[in-house]
């Protein structure tokens, strides 16, 4: 059996994580305001409230539209809070450009990785017991077991080599960074079958070229994630078009943060959901 698995929010807990990198994003808009940290503490409140308002108006834009929705993960949470932060307020947008900041995107991204790399260094340790014994149980039963992740491979590998550095040397074990599943056909290609899919009232894009790639590689048996719209939303159009997943099974990862109607949709549309890793070993069997 082939297992395709998401790692942040899934391997880990990202609360801390996430947290460390709103905190970045206060710290660079202070720098861009002249080291007025109060007005820049004040303005991303602000800015966040009204996301938090309507986050189905908000969330990682990518090709002129939303690869997915800003109460999805808490990292994603940061992503819409830079874009609406550049549409809805062009002073701090000026400032932040004048501070080498060219887009939204290239803000939280070097928020992201500024701050998950301090976070690393101070020594936390976001990876779950819990997680790696299961993914444990999984390689002694003969699965192959694929890291497929946003991140990048380093960011996985220190990450393990400080968790279970033996778990690296697995030979049923493969990583898959950089994996770009946000990454959307932009606007005028030609569309992917269900695309958008509608889940639960939401509009989620399934046009995701790269990701699509990989998945058609690797044919998994089961993909879990915790971000149905990255994560899931494209194995559930391929199981509905592709021969080879028409029994690929498709599991949400629940954690604190996910939103209600990704749970509706999950159970509407034959998604599964677990709340630990290890009853991911278990419905296997």
């Amino acid at each position: 059996m082939r297992v395709v698995s998401d790692f942040d929010g899934v391997w880990t807990e990202p609360d801390g994580e996430a947290q460390a990198v709103g905190a970045w994003q206060c710290r660079r808009l202070a720098e861009a305001l002249g080291g007025d940290e109060p007005a820049a503490a004040a303005l991303l409140e602000r800015v966040r409230a009204a996301v938090r308002a309507r986050p189905e108006r908000h969330g990682w834009r990518r090709a002129g539209g939303l690869t997915c929705y800003a109460d999805e993960d808490p990292y994603v949470f940061h992503n819409a809070v830079a874009a609406a932060l550049w549409d809805e307020e062009p002073e701090a947008r000026a400032e932040l450009a004048a501070h080498g900041f060219e887009s939204a995107e290239a803000f939280a991204w070097r928020c992201f990785e500024e701050a998950t790399a301090a976070w690393a260094r101070a020594g936390a340790a976001p990876l779950l017991a819990s997680a790696i014994e299961a993914v444990q149980e999984l390689l002694d039963r003969g699965c192959e077991v694929w890291i497929v992740s946003n991140g990048s491979n380093e960011r996985i590998r220190t990450m393990l080599e400080g968790g279970c550095p033996g778990l690296l040397a697995h030979p049923r074990l493969r990583l898959r960074g950089d994996a770009r599943k946000f990454e959307l056909e932009p606007p005028g290609r030609e569309a992917a079958a269900e695309d958008p899919l509608r889940l639960h009232g939401r509009a989620v894009r399934t046009a995701r070229p790269h990701y699509r790639r990989l998945l058609e590689q690797i044919e998994p048996d089961l993909v879990i994630g915790d971000n149905l719209s990255l994560d899931l939303a494209l194995p559930l159009a391929l199981r509905r078009s592709r021969r080879w997943a028409r029994r690929l099974e498709i599991v949400l990862k629940r954690n604190r943060y996910t939103p209600r109607w990704s749970l509706e949709a999950s159970a509407a549309h034959g998604i599964g959901t677990v709340s630990r890793l290890a009853e991911l070993a278990a419905r296997l069997g």
